[in-house]
């Protein structure tokens, strides 16, 4: 028996259209393309030229090149009877428009659905922003190699899977393995075939290298993503409100000055950080101008920018910004009742309402500017700043230097104390005590040999506290607290971290 045949349900449909096959209709599976179903039809019917099953399927030739917005859909529906599903179904749930759809507006969407009814594939991609994203390729074909193995286990045959053609989607959502992404040429040749996953020869493979731990793990976490966005039925996630969102959940990490400013290159390099071992896959290789002096990407998204961004970006930053999708919906909500209800300045008041509280803390609580500085979150040196600009009287600290607290301020610098630390029990700035190390050379030295030494397991015990604390946290969302440590003991202190956390390894 043939190997599709096995995916078959006998539908009594048009049989000018489908009197050539004899084992009966093949159906469309829930995880499959539609461009699938089309190359497993193609097989069936032994039709020689890839023409002729596009003018019958879709009653023009041209359709038989793209995988991910197919046209004509009216007349797909029309000449197989419906058997395929409702032309919604099929646009959602077997094209490449579901990835799409979370962040177009009902208007546009209804354009670009028009669109592909009708076969007008150019002004979908229009519409989409695609002709501007700078990739020849949006969506390259791709496949899990244990997935292929399990279809023909089941089926008899591979197929190419929904979502693993999503362009943010580089790991099995089932296997957690890294998907294999066919090259830009085998989609200017091959694809103008109906080609099923092992029709692709061997050398029309990206073959992924092996994965680090954080890079398989900010991939698995970039397809958990956008498992959450397919089915999110809320608002449009609009560009204009995306980037109010992002600004406030900024502010949340420091990453917003008092007068509402982005600390855009602080921003920049934090976000380097988290992707640059994920910026050498195929379809990421934009993530490396994030390094750059504009920040690459990253600035269109923050700033007031007319056009659309790739959802992919979106992701990035959604997956950078917040601990889960459901910490980002409820965010959403938020900011878009705002959004609608005050318009733009009330969501600027929204970025400003620090300013106000700090002002209360300093005239009406009468709290110091370094009790202000720990509650809200930033620096003794920010408040002060603010203070003084602003006008505002406050108390000031006393600098004086007593013989008892110099004998302290020894102790501690001679143990490797870290400054931070010293300048909170002693109630000096950091800036006094790197002062008194400058007159004290020889204490210095001492100190940095000390602090060198106690580094390390300084950072264990730190990292140990942590989880200790939050016993029930993944692991991602401990690598999000600040200052927690982990990507310190990943570079420096790898076999430690192997040994005290031996299960995440085995992902």
């Amino acid at each position: 028996m043939s190997g599709d045949m096995v995916a078959m349900k006998n539908y009594s449909v048009a049989p000018e259209l489908f009197g050539l096959l004899e084992c009966g209709f093949p159906f469309l599976m829930d995880n499959e393309t539609l461009y699938s179903w089309c190359a497993r039809f193609h097989r069936l019917a032994c039709l020689l030229d890839a023409r002729s099953t596009a003018k019958l399927l879709f009653g023009d030739i041209r359709i038989k090149n793209i995988h991910d917005f197919p046209g004509n859909l009216e007349f797909l529906c029309h000449a197989t009877n419906g058997k395929l599903g409702s032309i919604d179904n099929l646009l959602l749930k077997h094209t490449m428009l579901s990835f799409y759809k979370p962040f177009l507006s009902s208007e546009i969407y209804l354009q670009i659905r028009a669109a592909m009814l009708a076969g007008e594939v150019s002004v979908v991609h229009r519409r989409l922003g695609l002709g501007k994203c700078g990739w020849l390729v949006p969506a390259p074909l791709k496949i899990c190699p244990k997935c292929m193995i399990e279809d023909e286990s089941e089926y008899q045959v591979a197929y190419w899977h929904h979502e693993h053609q999503w362009p943010s989607v580089h790991v099995c959502p089932y296997h957690c393995e890294p998907l294999l992404i066919a090259h830009d040429f085998l989609h200017q040749n091959s694809v103008h075939g109906w080609w099923l996953p092992r029709d692709v020869p061997n050398s029309g493979w990206h073959y992924p290298k092996q994965l680090s731990f954080a890079c398989k793990n900010t991939l698995i976490d970039l397809s958990q993503w956008t498992s959450k966005l397919i089915l999110w039925d809320g608002v449009s996630l609009t560009d204009n409100i995306l980037r109010f969102c992002y600004l406030l959940q900024a502010k949340k990490s420091n990453l917003v000055a008092l007068d509402g400013s982005l600390r855009f290159q602080i921003l920049c390099n934090e976000f380097w950080g988290v992707y640059q071992c994920i910026a050498n896959q195929p379809g990421m290789e934009f993530i490396q101008n994030t390094k750059m002096s504009q920040g690459g990407f990253l600035m269109h998204l923050i700033r007031n920018y007319k056009g659309r961004r790739h959802p992919i970006k979106h992701i990035l930053m959604m997956n950078f910004l917040y601990d889960d999708p459901s910490q980002f919906f409820l965010h959403f909500v938020e900011v878009h009742d705002v959004f609608v209800n005050d318009g733009v300045d009330g969501v600027r008041r929204m970025l400003l309402d620090t300013r106000r509280k700090v002002r209360e803390m300093i005239t009406e609580q009468g709290l110091s500017l370094n009790a202000v500085a720990s509650s809200i979150g930033l620096t003794t040196g920010v408040i002060v700043r603010f203070a003084k600009q602003s006008g505002i009287e406050y108390r000031r600290r006393p600098r004086l230097l007593t013989k008892e607290k110099e004998f302290e301020l020894n102790r501690l610098l001679a143990d490797g104390e870290k400054l931070p630390n010293i300048a909170k029990v002693l109630d000096l700035s950091v800036k006094c005590i790197r002062a008194y190390l400058t007159l004290h050379p020889d204490l210095r030295k001492i100190f940095q040999i000390r602090m060198k030494g106690r580094d390390k397991l300084i950072r264990r015990l730190h990292f140990m506290n942590i989880m200790e604390i939050n016993p029930n946290l993944p692991i991602k969302r401990i690598r999000k607290i600040p200052g927690n440590g982990f990507e310190w003991l990943y570079r420096n202190d790898i076999e430690w971290l192997k040994q005290y956390l031996p299960k995440i390894w085995s992902r």
